[in-house]
């Protein structure tokens, strides 16, 4: 309790001093009061005062979030997850303590953020930050912390199967997908197609300012502008049009992909009566399997994977697409089978002051190979 005391009195003072300074300008828009909370090397406090909290009835509170109608002892009631999820309570529990205190001086959001638990296999929690806000725990946060808005993942898993997954859990129990870490290195500046289709609301390489510091092999090995030109290129997109984009992604349904490992097509459904195919290394015109053509230069600057895009639907028959180092192949989907497709306008442009204004019109070869 003395601990939590002093780490209160520590972020009021700190929220004090920011209302001050910044409660009119709002530069600083959300508030992470701890940082990767949980333990390693062991999965819960095993000191006597624990063990009679532990012995004690689990809280209502998480019951009903769980959807449990039997109460118990953690040990009845969640058995072999019983040590983290009572864990995972108490550090949440703590944690909102300092955020509420804190959102009474100046009412910020709030967010925590997550060492990873391993997004592909089935690992137990001492081989983990256990209590920390993993994604087995996410619903245990939200009971226990209300003064937090979100349930975060640092992402340093550098592969595409496992980036994906993390994103997929994070997006689970209605919770806001925001990645607060990510690595610096080129290959993870194509997920914030996959983080923005999913409609995440931020994506946060760590480390990118030009300190002479560096984190690799977590991240990238060469922070300067060079080594930063992938993140670079994709903030450059989504700069011009960063507010019309999340109004878009609030109220209407968005899908994006990043470019997998393997470099293969993916594939989009958009709801049933459309979808997209997305290929890679191709060039703006025709297919690489027209052996037909010869032999012809491969697409440059093709040396990992960076290509991605992200998809709005504005209405039934309207989409709004970006995306870099892509293709598009639009298609009729599972409910329009047996049906052919026509564009009736493809549209370049930009947005002025939440206006769409067309800078350009495809057609003909444009349209059906690009």
């Amino acid at each position: 309790r003395t601990t939590l005391e002093a780490d209160k009195k520590a972020f009021v003072a700190l929220m004090t001093h920011l209302k001050k300074i910044d409660g009119d300008q709002h530069t600083v828009i959300m508030i992470q009061p701890q940082n990767e909370s949980g333990t390693y090397g062991s999965v819960r406090d095993y000191s006597p005062k624990a063990e009679k909290v532990f012995a004690g009835q689990v809280p209502q509170a998480l019951l009903k979030k769980k959807g449990i109608a039997k109460g118990g002892t953690w040990s009845q009631v969640f058995g072999k997850h019983a040590d983290e999820y009572f864990h995972a309570w108490h550090i949440a529990s703590y944690i909102n303590e300092i955020a509420a205190a804190g959102r009474k001086v100046y009412d910020l959001p709030m967010f925590v953020n997550a060492a990873l638990r391993e997004p592909l296999v089935e690992v137990g929690p001492e081989t983990y930050s256990s209590g920390g806000p993993t994604h087995n725990v996410i619903d245990i946060y939200q009971a226990a912390a209300p003064a937090i808005d979100i349930i975060a993942p640092d992402i340093y898993k550098r592969d595409s199967a496992n980036y994906e997954a993390a994103l997929s859990h994070y997006t689970k129990h209605n919770n806001p997908l925001f990645v607060p870490e990510t690595g610096s290195d080129t290959e993870f500046a194509r997920y914030i197609f996959s983080v923005f289709g999913r409609g995440g609301i931020g994506f946060s390489p760590f480390g990118i300012d030009y300190t002479g510091y560096t984190n690799y092999p977590l991240g990238g090995r060469h922070i300067n502008p060079e080594g930063l030109k992938p993140f670079r290129e994709k903030y450059a997109l989504f700069a011009p049009m960063m507010r019309e984009w999340a109004k878009i992604a609030w109220e209407k349904p968005v899908w994006g992909v990043a470019e997998a490992d393997d470099r293969k097509p993916q594939s989009i459904d958009l709801g049933g009566k459309w979808k997209v195919d997305v290929m890679y290394g191709e060039w703006q015109f025709g297919l690489t399997e027209w052996t037909w053509l010869g032999k012809f230069d491969p697409v440059p600057g093709r040396e990992k994977p960076n290509g991605g895009i992200v998809i709005a639907q504005l209405s039934e028959d309207e989409f709004l697409v970006t995306g870099v180092h892509a293709r598009l192949n639009f298609g009729v989907g599972d409910k329009q089978k047996g049906k052919n497709l026509i564009f009736r306008a493809v549209e370049q442009g930009h947005f002025e002051n939440g206006k769409w204004v067309v800078d350009f019109v495809w057609n003909g070869d444009q349209t059906d190979y690009g």
